[in-house]
């Protein structure tokens, strides 16, 4: 991989549009863990994750476990983490990002579904997913083996 040494790069200059295609179920945090931005399919399946919400008001954290926070995505960036509902108890699975310089944390996750049936209960099609996840690919798989 070659970087540039002014560190711009073509990701940088993706439009939001495609953004949300590649990653529907991201969300944005500060410092005070308030939630900033949600990707179009995240209310679906957690309809308290908007902008305003707190974190801890959202969120558990079953991998690592604890209290969903600022404070313990930073302290442990680069692991798996999975996130639980506490609405309606789904699941959500994925990577964070922190930024540093802006004091704010990413979350690229994608649903973490255990039975098909969960993908209506939930609300969601398949427009709702990236073209890169394979959530629904197992779900087909999890489907074929029942029948």
């Amino acid at each position: 991989m070659n970087l540039r040494a002014d560190k711009s790069s073509v990701v940088s200059s993706l439009p939001t549009r495609e953004f949300f295609r590649a990653f529907p179920f991201y969300f944005v945090w500060d410092a005070q863990d308030g939630i900033l931005e949600v990707g179009p399919s995240l209310p679906k399946l957690c309809p308290l994750a908007v902008p305003g919400a707190r974190l801890q008001d959202v969120f558990f954290s079953t991998r690592p476990e604890g209290e969903f926070s600022h404070l313990l995505a930073c302290k442990h960036r680069g692991q798996l983490f999975l996130l639980d509902d506490l609405r309606d108890h789904r699941g959500l699975r994925g990577q964070v990002i922190i930024l540093e310089d802006m004091n704010l944390g990413v979350m690229l996750s994608s649903p973490w579904l255990t039975d098909p049936d969960q993908v209506e209960a939930c609300g969601l099609t398949m427009s709702d997913f990236a073209v890169h996840d394979q959530t629904m690919d197992l779900l087909q798989v999890l489907q074929t083996q029942r029948m």
